[in-house]
């Protein structure tokens, strides 16, 4: 499915994954030059992937439902002080957990039919 065939529910979680989904340094380059970017684009993510769950009239498929769970755990596991680390820009174009995390984004989208 193209993004010009996306529900008004769906765009916010389909722009915020396609950013989630590209290498570091490109999705950098599609947010405003400010602090905390990786920060930033986890809760765009978390937000619209709860407005999505909140009002969805029609449960999702299995697989695209276990997708979007596997990123939201995943995000929420480097969340915390103790992960402080993880949130620099550098990290956020280096670190192997953000590749991980990409993998998972870009998931979601193959399993809605967004790539």
């Amino acid at each position: 499915m193209s993004a010009a065939h996306l529900t008004e529910r769906e765009v916010g979680l389909h722009m915020t994954l396609r950013i989630l989904a590209l290498p570091g340094r490109e999705a950098l380059a599609e947010l405003p030059p400010v602090s905390n970017r990786a920060d930033r684009l986890a809760l765009s993510f978390d937000e619209h992937y709860t407005e999505f769950m909140q009002t969805m009239t029609i449960l999702p498929e299995e697989k695209q439902l276990l997708s979007l769970q596997a990123l939201d755990s995943a995000l929420n596991a480097i969340s915390g002080p103790e992960n402080l680390d993880l949130w620099t820009d550098a990290s956020f174009i280096n670190d192997p957990t953000w590749d991980e995390i990409r993998l998972l984004a870009e998931r979601v989208m193959f399993e809605f039919g967004w790539l």
